[in-house]
């Protein structure tokens, strides 16, 4: 784009050139400032600066370490003569009506306050507190500061607001300082060369030009270019806030110079530049981790095509959204390839800026992230010297700029050039990675550039390779790794001898306690099992015949348990309660030789198959004819049953060893005998777990029933009742049970531990208080899928409102290894998500029959005659072992192209103190897109869906936001406890209409802003369900409407909230919340900026 230049023939000029001519000529008055309209780059930049008020993250800082002589009058006197030469850097910029105006102040000084620091790290102090200190944009965008450490060392700071310098314009401040301060040590003034053109002029000759044809075409290339793009998906540290804070931290780079070598190397062979090189295998990585092939990364261009304008300081930078597939590239060198046919239509392109695009584009308001590109890739290729003052040494000195603009932004350079000196003269390239620190940890940041570097060598030593071949870890991360996620030798361990064991230290001590008749003691219940597995015995069946308990919880169902381990058969315990047809089919893929029922007849009819009661089996059986117990250790223990994708349940059979290895890992962690309530569903392998565990350790079983089990404040009374010390319950039992206790206000002072598995726990605040309401009470959180049983636990203990509100699924137990893995069966690096994969001693036999799925026992990759189980469960192991549970791979939930986990919209669901229990889950509409559904138990029936929403709104991003809320009575849960969400939305109905969602404005508040809305959108069809921007508002007609609102309403807003309250309906509750609304008035601005210095972000 060509700066505007003065011409004599005005009758040739259309309107615009003659407006811009008559802009030049005032320019050329000195004697008074000058205002002009903004770039379109500083127009957003601007925006941003009132939107993340009080952020540093678009200051330009520079730390110079001075050694020698110093004139520090001639330094002074040096900036000031930048300042006077360069006009941005005394252009300040103020507000019209909602409107920016940038003014060219015609004189400005510029200070060098000089300050002594003790030592190094005193001035470092100084240095950090100067670098992240914000500008005021209406007063300044440059400063200077000087400390002193010697007489002969003094390190000087500078800083620029971006708004008024790029990256281009560091080396036009080096060299044009030195010049400066150069001629005032001789004092002269400097002789600088006439600068061509202004910056004024560059702003007012980019909007004339972009007009017309020329615009459309390359609205028309970048449209076409960048529709239905996704963001890019990285796997964070922590949830993403709604709002962005652009706080951030960096990490110094260095490249190998081999590294670099063979980088240029292949650049020249595919006849492009190192940057395409680099920026493809940057891509490369980012695609790898974050599981997508799409997306664009931001490229910056030096924005100044005319020659004019290489002389100036000033804003020109422009950022190109480069979008490949990598899912195109069939091996690296073809990525190359892509890239730079890319890069060449962008740069051909490069004079829409970034700005007017995103505008143009009309994308969906995201205030979490930058819109189109959420990371940015710059090689500094500008001539870039480092200062140098005559008489002096300059070096870098370190500082640290706690922002970021983007979630990564990675800047490389020449090892030998930066603005503030040599970094590093031996390295190929040296830079920094700047990154969100909302999101990401430096250790995780660190890894990324480790990642990089692997990749990279990998990638250049063969780059006819698919991209997927390449690894992300070298030797030495993957054995950390796979030393991380194991849990230790498994011990030497002998289930029978340790069941037999119990029996001779407890003998004499209630084993089980469950109201129907006399206490069991150990000796009484043991005598039972070995009448019962004598019996078993007489009637012909040998060690390895299965027997199927379809028992309810009792004092029958442990016997007969404690039975089948000790004398060696394999036992199906069976939910008596399930549908005829779908016990007759456990019962049968179990392949029972004998069925044990409660009623021997009711289940002949229901089973049609051979079952007896405990009660006939055992009738003739005396004591003269018990058998000795003879199971092994290494014999199938049980057979338990998950759901199937094809109807057909799956049964997994367990050996002896495996779960003999769970026992001995929790009797060395909790060996204390417990009273422990018998509450599991008789199918769920826990059931196991809690019988079998609680007799190892000396405790007493107290069965609960279903109805106690179902209704909370039975629960809760039965736990107190009998002194319950342990439970082992579903997380949506813990859910009911805390719901009881606060309903009840019962106190379970007894209870010590609850034991949590099989779903993710939702630590809501009415789930906290029972744990703050019992202090000392500890939540064990185990996980593992039936086909391994227990591999991991967290525990948790202490000041539970610390506790995080999705705990982690814990670190291995030991004889467990856990692999996350990716989709080519290679571990991922700590943070990234994968498979879940599981091996050591408690992988099970396998599925009964084999079957379609029996593939997901396979080998070990990483240990020699060994077996691992695919669990189908995605999650990210992190540097401490613990695991971070996601989801299911098959039921990933993906929403306008962010990744989503409902359980975080649960957990922020939750907390609203009107709802007593949430789920969310993703459905379909008619054309096929995916949506969000929150099904809700209200505490009230006069519940509306709108105070959701609201609630919602300042916690959780845009696109987290359910797009249809329901209603029910309760949770639907399945046979084990679980929250049926398959059965959710079924279950579920629609709110009661409500008058507030009506679309017309009714309120007195939502007339008031809708009449703002309408003067400033200029239209007069404004509805209280429509957002801002969908009615056809941008950012800066956003700031107009902002300036409106806090002249027209006594509350204190900031601009935010106009993000997060997008529709009349939200603001206005949100206004009305916080007070009454002041009349509508047409005062001047004066009280609306006072009311806007009170704003401070969301409420």
């Amino acid at each position: 784009m060509t700066a505007a230049r003065l011409t004599p023939d005005m009758a040739k000029m259309s309107a615009a050139e003659q407006r811009a001519l008559l802009t030049q000529l005032l320019s050329r008055r000195t004697d008074q400032p000058h205002s002009y309209p903004l770039s379109f780059a500083q127009q957003r930049l601007w925006f941003l600066d009132r939107l993340n008020a009080g952020s540093p993250a678009y200051n330009i800082p520079g730390a110079f370490d001075l050694s020698g002589p110093l004139d520090v009058a001639a330094l002074t006197e040096a900036l000031n003569d930048l300042v006077a030469r360069h006009a941005p850097l005394r252009t300040v910029f103020a507000e019209i009506d909602g409107k920016p105006v940038q003014t060219v102040l015609p004189t400005l000084h510029v200070a060098l306050p000089l300050v002594d620091a003790v030592d190094e790290d005193a001035a470092r102090s100084l240095v950090d507190a100067e670098v992240a200190k914000p500008f005021d944009l209406r007063e300044t965008v440059f400063r200077a500061r000087l400390i002193r450490l010697t007489p002969y060392r003094h390190v000087l700071i500078v800083v620029l607001h971006h708004i008024c310098a790029d990256g281009w314009s560091l080396a036009v401040f080096n060299r044009d300082l030195a010049a400066a301060y150069a001629a005032r040590r001789d004092g002269q003034d400097p002789n600088l060369a006439p600068l061509g053109t202004d910056y004024a002029s560059f702003s007012v000759a980019q909007r004339t030009a972009l007009s017309g044809t020329r615009l459309h075409h390359l609205l028309d290339f970048w449209k076409a270019k960048l529709a239905g793009l996704p963001v890019i998906d990285l796997p964070l540290d922590r949830p993403r806030p709604a709002l962005a804070k652009l706080r951030g931290d960096s990490i110094d780079v260095s490249l190998e110079p081999d590294l670099i070598a063979a980088a240029s190397e292949l650049a020249r062979q595919q006849s492009t530049t190192l940057y395409c090189v680099l920026l493809a295998a940057f891509r490369a990585v980012l695609g790898r981790i974050a599981g997508q092939t799409d997306f664009a990364i931001g490229a910056p261009v030096a924005g100044r095509t005319d020659p004019a304008l290489e002389n100036l300081i000033g804003f020109f930078v422009n950022t190109l959204a480069i979008r490949v597939d990598l899912a195109q590239a069939k091996d690296f060198s073809h990525l190359v390839r892509l890239t730079r046919e890319t890069m060449i239509q962008a740069q051909a392109r490069q004079d829409l800026p970034f700005e007017k695009l995103v505008d143009d584009l009309n994308l969906p308001r995201d205030t979490s992230r930058n819109p189109l590109v959420q990371v940015l890739f710059a090689l500094q290729n500008a001539p870039m010297l480092p200062l140098q003052l005559e008489g002096l040494s300059t070096a870098a000195f370190p500082y640290r700029l706690p922002a970021a603009r983007f979630d990564l932004e990675l800047h490389l350079w020449d090892g030998r050039q930066s603005w503030t000196g040599a970094r590093d003269v031996d390295a190929g390239l040296t830079g920094t990675l700047f990154y969100n620190s909302d999101l990401f940890d430096r250790a995780t940041m660190t890894d990324l550039l480790r990642m990089l570097k692997v990749w990279l060598a990998a990638a250049l030593a063969t780059p006819d390779r698919p991209l997927a071949s390449y690894p992300l870890l070298d030797a030495a991360a993957q054995a950390g790794i796979i030393a991380t996620g194991d849990g230790g030798p498994a011990p030497d361990v002998d289930l029978p001898a340790l069941l037999e064991k119990a029996r001779v230290r407890f003998g004499e001590r209630c084993a089980l306690h469950d109201g129907c008749g006399q206490d069991l003691t150990y000796d009484q219940l043991y005598d039972r099992a070995d009448r019962i597995g004598s019996a078993l015995c007489a009637r012909g069946l040998t060690a390895g015949d299965v027997v199927a308990l379809v028992l309810p919880r009792g004092r029958d169902l442990v016997a007969a348990m404690l039975a089948c381990a000790r004398f060696g058969f394999p036992f199906a315990p069976v939910d008596p309660e399930l549908p005829p047809l779908r016990l007759t089919q456990q019962i049968a893929l179990a392949g029972a030789a004998l069925v044990l029922c409660a009623d021997e007849h009711g289940a002949d009819a229901a089973i049609s198959a051979s079952c007896t009661t405990i009660g006939t089996l055992i009738g003739n059986i005396g004591r003269d004819v018990i058998a000795r117990p003879n199971a092994r250790n290494h014999a199938p223990l049980y057979i338990v049953f998950t759901s199937g994708s094809t109807g057909t349940p799956k049964g997994v059979r367990m050996p002896m060893r495996a779960f003999a290895n769970l026992m001995a890992s929790q009797l060395a962690i909790r060996p204390q005998p417990m009273r422990t309530l018998l509450a599991s569903a008789v199918g769920f392998d826990v059931a196991i777990q809690e019988v079998l565990f609680t007799l190892s350790t000396g405790g007493v079983l107290i069965p609960a029933t279903e109805a106690q089990r179902r209704d909370p404040q039975q629960l809760a009374a039965l736990i107190a009742r009998e002194q319950i010390e342990r439970v082992f319950l579903p997380f949506p039992l813990i859910a009911l049970l805390a719901r009881g206790v606060v309903t009840s206000g019962q106190r379970l002072v007894s209870l010590r531990e609850i034991i949590t598995a099989g779903e993710q726990p939702h630590l809501t605040d009415e789930v906290r208080r029972l744990f703050t309401g019992h202090p000392g009470l500890r939540l064990i959180n185990q996980y593992g899928p039936a086909e391994t049983h227990v591999v991991s636990e967290e525990v948790l203990d202490g000041d539970a409102s610390h506790w995080p509100m999705l705990p982690s699924a814990g670190r291995a137990l030991p004889g467990n290894r856990l692999y996350v893995l990716d989709a080519e069966a290679r571990l991922q690096p700590y943070g990234l998500a994968g498979e879940l994969c599981i091996a050591g001693v408690q992988v099970a036999d396998g599925y009964l029959g084999g079957g379609a799925l029996a593939d997901r026992f396979v080998a070990d990759p990483f240990a020699a005659d060994a077996r691992m189980y695919r669990t189908g469960d995605l999650v990210k192991l992190n540097r401490d072992g613990r695991l971070a549970f996601l989801g299911r791979r098959d039921n990933q939930i993906k929403i306008r192209g962010y990744r989503v986990e409902p359980g975080e919209i649960e957990v922020v669901l939750a907390a609203h103190p009107g709802v007593t229990d949430c789920a969310v889950v993703a459905e379909r509409d008619g054309g096929g897109h995916r949506h969000l559904v929150a099904c809700v138990v209200p505490g009230s029936p006069a519940f509306v869906p709108h105070a959701l929403r609201d609630w919602l709104r300042p916690r959780l991003p845009d696109y987290m936001m359910p797009a249809r809320f329901l209603q029910l009575d309760a949770l639907p849960l399945s046979a084990n406890g679980k929250v049926d969400r398959a059965a959710l939305t079924a279950a579920g109905r629609p709110f009661a209409s409500s008058s507030l969602d009506q679309p017309a404005p009714r309120s007195a508040t939502e007339q008031a802003i809708a009449a703002i809305w309408s003067a400033v959108l200029r239209r007069d069809d404004v509805d209280v369900d429509s957002t801002f921007f969908e009615l056809g508002g941008n950012s800066l007609l956003l700031v107009e409407a902002y300036d409106k609102l806090v002249s027209s309403f006594a509350v204190p807003l900031a601009i935010a909230d106009l993000f997060q309250f997008p529709t009349v309906a939200a603001l206005a509750r949100h206004i009305d919340a916080a007070a009454q609304p002041a009349a509508v008035s047409t005062a001047t601005g004066i009280r609306g900026r006072a009311l806007r210095m009170r704003g401070e972000g969301l409420r």
